[in-house]
């Protein structure tokens, strides 16, 4: 067989090998594309008299305009979401004086920034009091966290979320709080239930009727969810106050006055 001959039955392999090695890039360019931010939660973004919101390279953050920090609070987006769809329910929590940080994720997923919590605890050592949560996989990777820095947190926060079936933060000494949607096709409170000997023993279990699993964040529908029979602006304000009222305890666990 001559070196023509060769090279003209080489030209279709190397043609189907190039479409799918292309089709390979697009699938993954695709899946990895951030489900992204709303209105609402771009008009969140902006700075007021109460916060001054920044968005940085690494994460976002919201300094509340008080004249000493003391408690914060890392938040680990679900995967694949903007962590900007969080702004609505979380800048609450600035307003009261909480430091509130949502680190962006490589590639939008958590579990590989698992420690991004440490990077943000060493920019903010004025910090005396530090809570982590989530939403969905970033509240199991914010436990893995926890099992992993056992000292570092002295709360946890799982907003349709819970952590993996061999970590268990059962006998750490931090404060803990589940909130959950009935109507979740994602992460259903069955599921919670299944785990709930994994959480740490002060927690506090906010199940909230008709939520479902997108609406804790500002991002639109999501494939696998339900339908809420709540309103997304309900659904924030209740999630936002639970946890408004898990910091307030926190606060005294942590011995804090103001």
């Amino acid at each position: 067989m001559t070196e023509v001959v060769k090279k003209i039955k080489r030209k279709p392999f190397l043609l189907i090998l190039g479409l799918l090695i292309l089709a390979g890039i697009l699938s993954f360019i695709g899946y990895t594309r951030l489900l992204p931010a709303d209105d609402i939660a771009l008009a969140a973004m902006e700075s007021t008299d109460q916060v001054q919101v920044s968005d940085q390279p690494m994460m976002l953050v919201l300094v509340p305009r008080v004249d000493a920090l003391n408690r914060g609070f890392v938040f680990y987006p679900g995967a694949r979401v903007d962590p900007q769809a969080y702004v609505p329910m979380l800048k609450p929590l600035a307003e009261a004086g909480i430091l509130v940080v949502i680190p962006k994720m490589p590639l939008g997923f958590a579990v590989l920034g698992i420690d991004r919590a440490a990077e943000i605890q060493a920019v903010y050592p004025q910090i005396l009091c530090w809570a982590i949560g989530g939403h969905s996989l970033g509240g199991s990777m914010a436990a893995e966290y926890v099992a992993k820095f056992p000292e570092e947190m002295q709360g946890i926060v799982f907003v349709a979320s819970y952590p993996a079936r061999n970590t268990s933060l059962a006998s750490l000494p931090i404060r803990g709080l589940v909130i959950s949607g009935s109507l979740d096709g994602l992460v259903a409170a069955e599921d919670v239930a299944s785990v709930e000997t994994n959480f740490p023993q002060e927690s506090e279990f906010v199940l909230l009727e008709g939520a479902n699993h997108a609406q804790f964040g500002h991002y639109g529908p999501q494939s696998g969810d339900n339908l809420a029979e709540m309103s997304a602006e309900e659904q924030r304000a209740k999630s936002t106050q639970a946890m408004l009222d898990f910091f307030s305890n926190l606060r005294m666990d942590c011995g804090l006055t103001e």
